[in-house]
């Protein structure tokens, strides 16, 4: 589903059922590939939300509320190696673009 090409809600969709289904543990797994991914779907469709898939994930990953949608709590241990690997993913960018510690 987070790959089709038939349509980009079917990819929302597939998007919402890994943070509702997958252990907290796999998230970062299964979203991680999609963080720099820049196919857009709006969000309400019609209203003029439109968000990029690599905008998404890391909502998916940080949030626990989706335009009213609870979604489940991370475990703290969980959350903070998600958070870890978010600033590993910023620092190794700004090393390629030539910025230093």
């Amino acid at each position: 589903m987070i790959n089709s090409n038939q349509s980009v809600y079917l990819r929302g969709m597939g998007f919402m059922y890994i943070r509702f289904c997958q252990p907290p543990s796999d998230l970062w797994a299964w979203l991680e590939p999609y963080l720099d991914d820049e196919d857009t779907v709006d969000q309400r469709s019609g209203g003029g939300d439109e968000l990029s898939f690599g905008q998404i994930a890391p909502e998916m990953l940080t949030k626990l509320d989706w335009y009213g949608t609870l979604f489940l709590r991370i475990p703290v241990p969980i959350q903070k190696d998600i958070d870890e690997k978010f600033c590993e993913r910023n620092r190794l960018a700004l090393e390629s673009q030539g910025y230093e510690e």
